[in-house]
């Protein structure tokens, strides 16, 4: 990775870019503060989610992060909550899905979620926003 001073990265409207590639590295910068992978088809993949994972496992400086408008809602976990719960920079997370999503979240993916959120503000995270625009009906 040889973007060290990279602070802000703007993907979206991007089809069949490998962003897990992208975020995974990302990880290792040091300054990065805004990702925006929103409306990336492939942004809702698994291999997405662990990217995403350990880029907020890893980052310390990770402020913003969006991934609207992709199914990635779908690919939380109980790991993916872990890292959220524990990092203590992003303020902002978009996870909304696609407007024309017509599936249903399951019930342990939210309870996932809240507890995040709940870890996050315990361990003195700075999460003031968190945008799920058409997951739940």
């Amino acid at each position: 990775m040889r973007a060290k001073q990279l602070e802000v990265l703007k993907m979206s409207n991007n089809p069949n870019m490998p962003v897990h590639q992208i975020i995974y590295n990302l990880a290792f910068s040091p300054k990065i503060r805004f990702i925006d992978i929103s409306n990336v088809p492939l942004a809702g993949n698994s291999e997405t989610r662990e990217a995403t994972f350990k880029l907020l496992k890893i980052s310390g400086s990770i402020q913003t992060l969006l991934i609207g408008g992709t199914n990635f809602f779908n690919q939380i976990d109980t790991e993916f909550g872990h890292a959220l719960g524990d990092n203590k920079t992003l303020e902002y997370l978009d996870i909304s899905l696609p407007s024309a999503n017509k599936t249903t979240i399951p019930h342990n993916v939210i309870k996932d979620l809240g507890k995040a959120i709940a870890m996050n503000k315990y361990r003195n995270g700075a999460l003031k926003t968190l945008v799920m625009r058409n997951t739940i009906n």
